[in-house]
């Protein structure tokens, strides 16, 4: 059986108060691509951007960030860890203290890692050219 991903790179760039077509997608697709056993990577470096500027558009953000199975967060910036403490409240028990400190503090290569509410670590990751 073959099985569809859909990665979406720089998700932030397509969210758009006068466009939401493409937030929309997001949070709809998410909800869907399990039911037929595929996959979606989001994936953004600026969280802040993804979460939008208005209301309805940070509940679709919380759609997509919640119908994730899996998140990694690489170090952020003190500004960008409070928008990630926002965007995840509701994400499996939201962050500990540690992991906010953790996120402003990482070095290069360095993420939290989610897979469910009780299993977080901590993940080094390097690149290989064999």
């Amino acid at each position: 059986m073959n099985k569809m991903v859909i990665c979406i790179d720089e998700a932030h760039r397509f969210i758009n108060p006068r466009f939401p077509v493409a937030l929309t997608f997001m949070s709809d697709m998410i909800k869907r691509v399990r039911k037929y056993f595929c996959s979606m990577i989001v994936a953004t470096q600026n969280l802040k951007d993804f979460i939008g500027q208005t209301e309805e558009m940070r509940v679709q953000a919380s759609n997509v960030i919640n119908g994730c199975q899996y998140s990694v967060i690489f170090g952020l910036m003190a500004d960008d860890v409070n928008s990630v403490k926002d965007l995840y409240r509701s994400y499996n028990g939201g962050l500990t203290p540690t992991e906010v400190d953790f996120l402003t503090e990482a070095e290069c290569g360095n993420a939290l890692f989610m897979i469910d509410t009780d299993t977080r670590f901590i993940a080094k990751v390097f690149l290989y050219s064999g």
